[in-house]
């Protein structure tokens, strides 16, 4: 089957009239009761939403309040539709995706004063939420930039998705992201795992495809941070002292959990030698995880990681999540009885998002038991052993090419990221660029930055991360490929020397290393398709939602939507081009690009006037011997100097579209422009809904209703 490149488009509109909101409505049902008190019990699946008949997922997700009864603590929470984690949303390449988001909150009284402060962003708006598919790759533009979109209380907007054939199929999540309450409500659980199934012809091995699956959502509840957000905001909710929270300790006394789909130290059961697929993602507000098998019966092979394939599994010994990574581990346990999943030590200080043995020693324990048929088996035949894993080699879309030993004119001139969220002598720096750094941001500003950083659409963009052990960073529309990990120190862990690897894809890095100087990472990525605003921020998210701080930033994507990098297929000759082909004109390396787009946006729009300005960088231009480093785990084929190059690569008609004499610059195409108008959301005040409940209510609730397509 042939998997054409990825294309999302999205529309998003908020319903006039809706039976949502009234005193018969889905919001004025009984808030649910979650009682996850106790530890040691099966894991709880969160139920799955398919596509129906026609290729289309369609789900409603209900924001509202749930009665929440946990280990350490009793309060009230935000939940969608009454469960925590939220419904698992499958979708398949070439699918839509439907979204109804009903935010059935309470609104806030005229009197409310947890507002933005100055012209900053500080912890604010408690109740406000919108919608952000973590991971796939997707336009950073409106109506899909849920960063600028408002759902405000008592209203309900509709989320649609398009995705192309050609979408890498992989475990991604979906969660709020509104500026200002994103930590406070994600940091509580209000999150879900979204995946892009495998086609049935995929090409990856039997033994992969049928492994049965097992899917953990692990939240990170911090209570102080939880405390200082609720505090800031305003949040009439709780605020995690006194106020619709009561403390208990009746299975433990942490105040820093993980917990897995909510649960604290859950049993998942598996048979014995008989290997299982965990997708895993970490819905963290602050703290990245560690973990291994107590006895080392239980071996891990690595198979994604924050939703792309690697080239064939790779045998770790931990498993590491940072906030907002995600990962496919096949597991496989070869002793009967209990196994332990512990926490190993971070080389993170508390400070830097380590969390430790100490804080938790324990967050999963695995019930191995005998294989199902064992009884119909000799002695001998039951010592079974599944067979250790193939290699495979899945369909490549040319956004993900590998980008390491590339000529360098390709490469736009290098940018320096002093990404870290302490206020230090690199501000300026970071405010000169655009980039994460000690300023904070306004949301009404069309811009969203004072200093927009531009790139071209179609081009492969190089940035040197330092001090990448302190942050996590995470990039929205556009994964990143390592390239080389510069240290002096050599005290590196194997462990974590094992997972992060130059050629690795991912969307969200933070090295864990306790050392005082810089780690420097390098990270190539294509600017591919998407124009408009590509969103960075700190994954520490009360860092990304505070005024003091606000880490986040974007590059100003320019040119005409749809274009890609077309060496792409110099570098991958099989590798599936986007179903939406636009090619550079002749006139693309003077900085123009001809066609307008197909987006209205005022920041699109924005973009296209800055487009003929073209901002030729001239920074970053030094190698790794310049910054004094030794480099580790760099491929032989890896380059890290970039020259002052064009920002335009040198275009090409795809091998089976032209003969090798075809000349480099081809006129532009537009193979599909459907689906290009979209409306922007508006609100429209529905009635109050009741009050909020007290948190010592014991009243059994249903949860309302879950979704509208079959589960």
């Amino acid at each position: 089957m042939l998997f054409s490149s990825l294309c999302i488009f999205v529309s998003l509109f908020v319903r006039a009239e809706s039976s949502h909101f009234g005193l018969d409505g889905l919001c004025s049902a009984p808030y649910a009761n979650l009682d996850l008190v106790e530890a040691h019990q099966p894991l709880f699946e969160p139920p799955k939403i398919r596509p129906d008949e026609d290729g289309t997922t369609r789900v409603q997700l209900s924001l509202n309040l749930a009665h929440y009864k946990g280990p350490a603590y009793n309060t009230i929470m935000r939940a969608y539709n009454g469960i925590a984690p939220g419904p698992t949303i499958h979708v398949q390449p070439g699918g839509t995706l439907e979204v109804e988001l009903i935010n059935c909150l309470h609104p806030l009284p005229p009197t409310f004063t947890g507002h933005k402060v100055r012209k900053r962003i500080t912890l604010s708006h408690p109740n406000a939420t919108n919608l952000r598919l973590h991971g796939p790759h997707v336009s950073g533009e409106s109506p899909d930039n849920v960063i600028f979109a408002t759902v405000e209380p008592q209203n309900s907007t509709i989320y649609t998705y398009k995705f192309d054939k050609n979408h890498q199929p992989g475990t991604h999540l979906y969660h709020p992201h509104f500026h200002g309450s994103m930590g406070l409500q994600v940091g509580h659980g209000l999150a879900g795992m979204l995946i892009v199934d495998d086609p049935e012809d995929y090409s990856l091995p039997t033994a992969l495809k049928e492994m049965p699956e097992i899917l953990m959502v692990v939240q990170n509840i911090n209570i102080p941070r939880l405390r200082y957000a609720a505090n800031v905001s305003k949040d009439e909710v709780t605020n995690y002292i006194d106020h619709n929270f009561k403390r208990t300790n009746v299975t433990t006394s942490i105040e820093i959990l993980m917990l897995v789909n909510m649960q604290f130290m859950p049993l998942v059961r598996m048979e014995v030698n008989k290997w299982y697929r965990w997708r895993m993602g970490l819905s963290s507000i602050d703290k990245t995880l560690a973990f291994g098998s107590d006895s080392e019966q239980c071996e891990f092979q690595l198979l994604a990681k924050d939703g792309i394939y690697l080239s064939s599994p790779r045998q770790v010994s931990v498993v590491i999540l940072s906030p907002g990574n995600r990962a496919d581990i096949a597991v496989r346990c070869s002793k009967i009885g209990r196994e332990t999943m512990i926490t190993k030590i971070m080389p993170l200080s508390s400070n830097y998002g380590g969390f430790n043995p100490d804080m938790q020693s324990t967050f999963l324990e695995v019930d191995v038991v005998p294989m199902v048929h064992n009884l119909f088996l000799s002695d001998a035949e039951d010592n079974f052993t599944a067979a250790d894993l193939e290699a495979f080699n899945v369909p490549t879309p040319c956004y993900l090419v590998d980008l390491r030993g590339i000529d360098e004119c390709h490469i736009a001139p290098t940018l320096r990221n002093r990404f870290h969220c302490d206020p230090s002598p690199w501000s300026a720096v970071q405010d000169s660029l655009g980039l994460p750094g000690g300023s904070g941001v306004d949301t009404t500003d069309d811009l969203f930055l004072s200093k927009d950083l531009e790139i071209s659409v179609g081009t492969v963009q190089e940035i040197t991360m330092t001090f990448a052990q302190r942050y996590p960073y995470h990039q929205q529309v556009n994964p990143f490929q390592i390239q080389a990990i510069h240290t002096n120190d050599e005290s590196i862990e194997d462990f974590v020397r094992t997972w992060y690897q130059v050629g690795d894809w991912q969307d969200t890095l933070q090295f864990p290393h306790a050392s005082l100087s810089s780690i420097d990472i390098t990270i190539r990525f294509q600017a591919d398709q998407f124009t408009g605003k590509m969103v960075e921020h700190c994954y520490m998210l009360d860092h990304e939602d505070s005024e003091s701080k606000g880490v986040m930033a974007a590059f100003n994507v320019y040119g005409e939507e749809g274009t890609y990098w077309q060496e792409g297929r110099r570098v991958d000759p099989t590798c599936i081009e986007p179903a939406r082909r636009t090619k550079f004109s002749s006139d693309s390396k003077s900085g123009k690009s001809k066609g307008s787009g197909s987006s209205t946006s005022k920041s699109n729009k924005s973009s296209k006037s800055k487009s003929s300005k073209s901002k030729q960088s001239k920074k970053g231009q030094s190698t790794s011997g310049e910054t004094g480093n030794s480099t580790l785990f760099t491929s032989t084929n890896a380059t890290n100097s970039v020259g002052s190059v064009s920002l335009y690569p040198t275009t090409v008609t795809p091998p089976s579209e032209t003969s090798p004499d075809a000349p480099s610059a081809s006129p532009i195409t537009d193979v599909d422009t459907e689906n290009s108008s979209t409306s922007s959301p508006s609100t429209k005040a529905k009635p109050k809904p009741p009050i909020f409940e007290p948190v010592t209510s014991n009243e059994s609730s249903p949860a309302p209703t879950k979704t509208t397509s079959a589960s």
